[in-house]
């Protein structure tokens, strides 16, 4: 959800007559991460573009729409809000889409990777904003988890400084392995996946059991 610049005047061919696809930030099997440009609201987007032409499994198209109808619910200014979902098949894109609000920053990844030096209050910053959207995700009816927080799944607007943060504000993106059940049979029935990341993944997460504390176990790591 970040880009280094924005462009202002797109004129590449418009998707649904609305949207016009200016960059490619990001690219995995099956999906890509897209910056947008919404004509109706003259604004930036992000869309992320589950791709038909790749070769995805059901498993894949379930999580995308999971992923839509957790981000519908959700009202928080942490999270980048919901915009439109659709599926496509014109310019070239056949597969399912969904936009989102654009947050200009960095992800803490990036600003890892550029040797960028955090304090101890840096941290704490990034950790009391964090696990206030934890908490509010936790208190939802059904409850949501996140399953996937790692450094490139926060991003940091501006202000930051060369050296560490300033008072940017933290979001919360990437929500394509977000779990939320109606009721527990539903997580019995659930089959056993191996999902989130490597080095921020807990145990449970192994058997694709995710409570709570796996959000606060994958935290501590980042942190």
């Amino acid at each position: 959800m970040v880009s280094s610049g924005a462009l202002k005047t797109p004129h590449t061919p418009r998707l649904l007559n609305r949207y016009s696809i200016q960059q490619t930030l990001g690219a995995r099997l099956g999906r890509r991460t897209l910056l947008g440009y919404d004509h109706d609201r003259n604004s930036q987007v992000i869309i992320k573009y589950l791709c038909f032409e790749d070769p995805i499994e059901a498993a894949d198209i379930k999580r995308f729409h999971q992923e839509i109808t957790v981000l519908k619910t959700l009202d928080h200014p942490a999270i980048p809000a919901y915009c439109d979902s659709f599926e496509i098949d014109q310019q070239g894109y056949r597969g399912l889409m969904l936009v989102q609000n654009y947050i200009e920053g960095k992800s803490l990844y990036a600003l890892i990777n550029s040797a960028r030096v955090f304090t101890e209050e840096d941290i704490r910053n990034l950790a009391n904003q964090i696990l206030e959207i934890l908490d509010y995700l936790h208190q939802q009816h059904p409850q949501i988890i996140h399953r996937d927080i790692k450094p490139s799944s926060l991003v940091v607007s501006h202000p930051f400084s060369p050296i560490g943060l300033t008072s940017g504000q933290v979001y919360l993106v990437d929500f394509g392995l977000v779990q939320s059940f109606e009721n527990p049979q539903a997580l019995a029935d659930t089959p056993i996946l191996i999902s989130g990341t490597p080095g921020y993944r807990p145990p449970e997460q192994l058997g694709d059991r995710a409570v709570p504390a796996t959000d606060l176990y994958s935290l501590g790591a980042t942190l």
